[in-house]
Parts: structure tokens; C-alpha cells; sequence
């Protein structure tokens, strides 16, 4: 596992293309069987580290879309992460870091009944759940002077969600740190 929040980008170009694509297998039982088709997901993620004289920068983003094998379980993600560095030798090091998600969901909370394991009861059919969060973060760290450093990091998060079910939940927070 590498941290790319703590890792410093790469002194010389690094690019990754990740892609993959599935379908799920049909159902063990046949009355389980509510698509009557394969069930797809897929996924692509680019992302790239390099460094520009002083200036460091890593960034990815990441599509995924998945069917799924339950009825309206499937989901929609789009997320993003973004980290520049700065070294200034007297002002001290920069870090900037922005990470991004938008989700688009079905819900699946219950199963019908047993002979209906893959399908939701009638009542959770067609709900939705749409999300985002985003997180932007800095961190200065100096030394001023010989055996003395200072330290200042500050974050933002924001999370909104809003559940387009018959109960119609919605929730929306900040929190500046």
C-alpha cells in the first residue's frame, strides 16, 4: 500500500492507465434470475506523478459503473484526487490536496422474499441515492530558524447526499478543521 497523500510525486514522469471490465454470472437458482441477462461493471482510472522544478503534482481520476447482479443496486462513481507541492527553501513547503467524489446509486436494502432474493421489495423499487464529497486540504511546514519548525494544516470537507426515496432523506455538512 502506498499513501499518495504522504508520498512526493515522482521527480520524473509516472502515468498509470488501470481499466477493467466484468459481467457477473447468472444466478445459482433460475427464479433468482430477475434480469435475464449478464450483469455488466466496468471502470478506468488515469493517473499521473511528475515534477516541474520545485512544483510537484499527482493527480487521478477514476470512472466506475457497475449493473450489478440485484435489481436496482447498480451505481455510478466519478471521483478525483489532486496533490501539488511546493518546495520554497526560505519560505518553507506548500502541500495542497483536493479529493472529489459524485455517486449515483439504486438502493437495495431488503430482499422481496426468498424466491425474489435479488429483487427488492416492491415498496424500494426505482429509490436513488445521490452523493457528493469533497476534501481540500493544506499543510505549510517551516523552520525558521536552526532546531525550531512550525507546522500549520488546515482541511475542509464537505459532504451532501439526497435520497430520492418516498422518505425523501437529504443531509448536507461542512467541517473546517
Amino acid at each position: 500500500v502506498i499513501n499518495v497523500i504522504t508520498k512526493k510525486a515522482s521527480p520524473s514522469p509516472v502515468n498509470l492507465i488501470k481499466a477493467y471490465a466484468g459481467v457477473y454470472d447468472k444466478p445459482y437458482y433460475s427464479q433468482w434470475d430477475w434480469s435475464k441477462e449478464y450483469r455488466p461493471f466496468n471502470g478506468i482510472t488515469f493517473a499521473r506523478s511528475d515534477k516541474i522544478g520545485k512544483l510537484g503534482y499527482t493527480f487521478s481520476l477514476t470512472r466506475r459503473e457497475d449493473e450489478s447482479y440485484r435489481q436496482n443496486d447498480w451505481s455510478k462513481r466519478l471521483s478525483g484526487f489532486l496533490k501539488l507541492s511546493y518546495g520554497a527553501e526560505k519560505l518553507g513547503d506548500f502541500t495542497f490536496i483536493a479529493t472529489a467524489l459524485n455517486q449515483h446509486r439504486g438502493t437495495f436494502n431488503f430482499w422481496k422474499d426468498s424466491r425474489h432474493a435479488l429483487v427488492p421489495h416492491d415498496d424500494d423499487q426505482g429509490e436513488i441515492v445521490r452523493s457528493q464529497r469533497y476534501l481540500f486540504g493544506m499543510k505549510y511546514l517551516a523552520s525558521p530558524w536552526h532546531g525550531f519548525k512550525f507546522r500549520l494544516i488546515s482541511s475542509f470537507y464537505r459532504s451532501l447526499w439526497d435520497d430520492q426515496s418516498e422518505c425523501a432523506n437529504n443531509s448536507s455538512s461542512n467541517l473546517l478543521r
